[in-house]
């Protein structure tokens, strides 16, 4: 239940009592993940693109929707001379992700 973490979700100080709660751990990385910022960053920014509106605007979409669909994308550019051995490396590492996460 979101709501019951909504409070510590705020306060980055508070994160440590997420750690005897791992059913919250997911829709916390996931709160984290949508903004792309460090939690900090978030917590320190008091307009609207701050943490606080953020917690509340998923908590508001989950309720309506039952969810939050995150779409998102990797970009990987390599250097020309990236060697043939480091470019199979990253293939390796892309497939992996993408049968996680597809």
């Amino acid at each position: 239940d979101l709501k019951k973490y909504k409070e510590i979700f705020k306060n980055p100080s508070r994160y440590d009592e997420l750690l005897d709660n791992p059913e919250a751990l997911p829709d916390l990385y996931r709160i984290i993940f949508i903004s792309h910022r460090a939690p900090d960053d978030l917590y320190a920014d008091k307009s609207v693109r701050g943490l606080n509106t953020l917690v509340d605007n998923v908590i508001d979409l989950v309720e309506k929707y039952g969810s939050v669909r995150i779409i998102c994308s990797m970009h990987i550019v390599l250097g020309k001379k990236a060697s043939d051995e480091f470019k199979q490396n990253v293939e390796v590492a892309v497939e992996a992700c993408r049968s996680k996460f597809l």
